[in-house]
């Protein structure tokens, strides 16, 4: 496949009803091309096929989203208004095309997301991130809502930082593994962090989660983190 995605996926994210529904992705033997996708619904479900292993160099995904250099893959919410009803994600692995995609997943004043045996990979190139969690433009009743959110059994691979929160609250991280040098254990990467936890916000957990190569493996400067079983 050597189509652009993009405005496929786009219409259907659109084309659901105004309470959410499900976007189902069949695996595919080469990744699907995206960038830009913007999620605004509540509560939708994103459905891959098959596990998403732990990187391209060690095994392809059933369900892979290649993400276009200069864009971030998914962006959840615009940032204006809470959303306390955020999607779901299972199965899928979003790859970075080249060094010059931005990220793969943003939640913007987003709340109780879920994801499970979902990895980012290869976002490498400075200031990228596999995961974001961000509060900083949320609108509304809650003004920082980006809160309890709940990763199970996922990664953020070959990322300059896997998973990046910034004026958030509640993420808890269930197992998966961070690894910055596919399975490379003795290589550090320079410059890179596996979880890094920006203040204003607190309440980061952290349990049975293996981190692997980055420089930093957990920058936490929030009151309330918690961190229990993790490998390193």
């Amino acid at each position: 496949r050597n189509d652009d995605d993009s405005a496929a996926f786009q219409a259907a994210v659109d084309a659901l009803p105004v309470h959410g529904g499900a976007i189902v992705i069949p695996a595919s033997d080469t990744p699907y091309l995206i960038g830009g996708i913007e999620c605004g619904s509540k509560g939708v479900e994103w459905v891959g096929e098959g596990g998403p292993g732990q990187s391209a160099a060690l095994g392809h995904a059933a369900t892979e989203l290649l993400v276009k250099d200069g864009t971030v893959g998914i962006t959840f919410g615009d940032g204006t208004n809470s959303q306390f009803r955020g999607s779901t994600l299972s199965n899928l692995r979003l790859l970075a095309q080249s060094y010059a995609a931005r990220g793969g997943l943003l939640f913007r004043a987003i709340s109780n997301a879920t994801a499970n045996n979902v990895v980012c990979s290869n976002f490498s190139g400075p200031g990228c991130f596999g995961w974001k969690f961000d509060g900083t433009s949320g609108g509304g009743r809650y003004p920082s809502a980006t809160m309890y959110n709940d990763l199970y059994g996922c990664g953020a691979n070959n990322c300059t930082v896997g998973i990046y929160g910034k004026r958030t609250t509640g993420l808890r991280v269930f197992g998966g593994l961070l690894d910055a040098n596919d399975n490379h254990a003795s290589a550090v990467v320079p410059g890179t962090i596996g979880l890094l936890w920006q203040a204003p916000g607190d309440t980061l957990g952290v349990f049975g989660t293996r981190f692997q190569s980055y420089e930093i493996h957990i920058d936490s400067r929030c009151p309330g983190t918690y961190v229990s079983g993790t490998r390193h």
